[in-house]
């Protein structure tokens, strides 16, 4: 009997570049920010099998994107051996929660093995840097204590010149 199981599931996006294992605690990215997805399955049977992934995104808006697979889908796994298929990117493009649901079934074949849930969800972008107009009083601000160093080590030195 063909048995296996998903194992994990990794991620990485535009912010942290290299692959993660999702938490308990939901990703996290922001709008217009890159997700990369990959699912790790394992072969509980006593003989080697195909397994296949399928991976479908629900978007805020409960539009939904099956995602196309590019490495290992569909890979020989011996018994007790494991494989991760890794999918294509996808571009957050809406605000809230997003939800995915992988499922493992043997290749060609409809009989689900597991199925996984989980979600991440988009979050604004940090607020830009606005430039402020100028301001004689900042820059006063900001150099005063400056110059004022300058002065008080300029009355010193004398001093420490007849000391030495």
């Amino acid at each position: 009997m063909i048995e296996g199981i998903i194992q994990q599931v990794i991620y990485r996006t535009t912010a942290t570049g290299l692959f993660y294992a999702l938490g308990a605690i939901p990703v996290v990215a922001e709008l217009n920010s890159i997700l990369q997805l990959g699912i790790t399955w394992q072969n509980n049977s006593d003989a080697a099998f195909n397994g296949h992934i399928e991976l479908v995104i629900t978007k805020p808006n409960g539009t939904t994107v099956t995602l196309d697979d590019v490495m290992h889908q569909d890979l020989e796994v011996v018994a007790d051996g494991s494989a991760t298929v890794l999918f294509e990117a996808i571009t957050l493009d809406q605000y809230g929660t997003y939800t995915a649901q992988a499922t493992l079934t043997e290749t060609d074949e409809t009989e689900i093995l597991d199925l996984e849930s989980f979600s991440f969800a988009t979050v604004a972008e940090p607020a830009a840097v606005v430039p402020t107009q100028f301001d004689i009083s900042t820059l006063l601000v900001s150099v005063m204590p400056l110059v004022m160093l300058v002065l008080v080590f300029g009355m010193l030195k004398p001093m420490f010149k007849g000391m030495f």
